[in-house]
C-alpha cells in the first residue's frame, strides 16, 4: 500500500515497514518539498482508532531542508500483533497525515525448555 498526499508545496509518502521482527519494526517513507523546511514523524498503535485519532506512540521528529528518505525504527512491540502507522508532516503553512497502513509483527521462536528428569 503506497499512499501521498500534498501540503502548500510538499509531498509525503509512507511505505510499509520492514525489517519487522517479534518485537520491533522501522517505518520508512520520503519527504518531496520545495519552499519551507518540514518536520516529519510516524504515529504507531495497535489500535487502528488510536492512530486516527493522532493518540498513538510518535516517533522522533525530523526536520528536511530538502528531499528525503525518512526513516525510524520502533521497539517493545508485542509479537504476532498488527500495528498501524501513519506519516505527520508539517511545515509553517500547516500540517497533513498520510493515509494509515499497517504491518503485523511475527511470533518470536519459541526455545524449547530441557526436560530435567
Amino acid at each position: 500500500m503506497l499512499s501521498a498526499i500534498m501540503l502548500f508545496n510538499f509531498f509525503a509518502v509512507p511505505v510499509l515497514a520492514f525489517e519487522s521482527t517479534c518485537n520491533s519494526a522501522t517505518l520508512n517513507g520520503n519527504v518531496f518539498m520545495s519552499g519551507a523546511p518540514v518536520r516529519a514523524k510516524f504515529t504507531y498503535s495497535s489500535n487502528y482508532n488510536t492512530v486516527v485519532n493522532g493518540q498513538g506512540t510518535p516517533t522522533t521528529t525530523q526536520t528536511f531542508y530538502s528531499d528525503g528518505p525518512i526513516k525510524q525504527a520502533i521497539s517493545g512491540l508485542t509479537q504476532n500483533t498488527t500495528y498501524y502507522f501513519r506519516l505527520e508532516v508539517t511545515n509553517n503553512y500547516g500540517a497533513q497525515n498520510s493515509s494509515i497502513t499497517n504491518f503485523t509483527t511475527p511470533q518470536c521462536a519459541q526455545i524449547p525448555t530441557p526436560i530435567v528428569t
